[in-house]
């Protein structure tokens, strides 16, 4: 209303009309501009509110068309995600049959490792027997080298026995008879501690040594020959050894 007061003529006819009517005039210029001041707000308020509604209402062309772009996005995106879940369905179902077909190679694999299995329990039942002889043989071997390990040490004694007479056996080998008879008899020798002419000879473990050629047939008699044992058969020198035990 302040616009109003400034208007030509509208005050200025006012007070020309008398003082009355000026102050009238003036009081109710005050009372419009207090409710102006009150309510004038709201007013502007409204009104603005009013002219939005009005200024954003669009045109029935233009609600069409957006109801148009509205539907047609709608489809592209359902379209989309149908599509999306028809791919990955189609993923998953081939994944299924590789997987179906790993399993079938796994069930072949499975198949033949276990024929293979039962044909190796197969040849190892065979080959069991000639396990078992092995380790027959490993003990009679293992036997056999304890008894040759006893033989060698046996020998080795009997070597120290026969050195006591290698000196002497051209002697006792000059008092055999060699006749063509079957049976000769040898003669009976006393233990030497001398043997010719070598000093220190070891003492052999036999009282009697009978000494027997073998180039004619001939056989030792003894007196006991039940008790008496062979040292050794027919060595290099063509003799055969035999010694009585001290209990005889």
């Amino acid at each position: 209303m302040d616009g109003l007061a400034g208007v030509p003529g509208i005050g200025e006819g006012l007070c020309e009309g008398g003082e009355l009517v000026c102050q009238m005039g003036r009081d109710a210029v005050k009372d419009l501009k207090l409710w102006q001041m009150e309510n004038g707000a709201d007013l502007m308020d409204d009104a603005a509110v009013e002219t939005a509604e009005e200024a954003k209402e669009p045109a029935e062309a233009d609600i069409t068309e957006l109801c148009r772009d509205m539907f047609s996005k709608m489809a592209t995106y359902l379209t989309g995600e149908l599509t999306a879940t028809s791919e990955d369905y189609k993923l998953l179902e081939n994944m299924n049959k590789l997987t179906s077909l790993k399993y079938l190679e796994m069930k072949d694999i499975a198949i033949n490792i276990s024929r293979n299995l039962k044909d190796l329990n197969q040849k190892y039942a065979g080959l069991q027997p000639y396990l078992d002889q092995i380790n027959v043989i490993e003990e009679q071997v293992a036997a056999l080298e304890q008894a040759a390990y006893k033989l060698d040490a046996y020998s080795k004694k009997l070597d120290g026995f026969h050195s006591c007479y290698r000196s002497w056996s051209a002697m006792v080998r000059s008092r055999l008879t060699a006749t063509s008879t079957s049976w000769v008899q040898a003669i009976l020798l006393p233990q030497p501690r001398r043997v010719a002419g070598i000093t220190g000879a070891p003492p052999c473990p036999a009282n009697f040594v009978f000494l027997v050629e073998t180039g004619f047939l001939h056989v030792v008699r003894l007196v006991s020959i039940s008790q008496a044992q062979v040292i050794c058969l027919p060595r290099p020198g063509l003799y055969c050894v035999f010694y009585l035990p001290n209990n005889l």
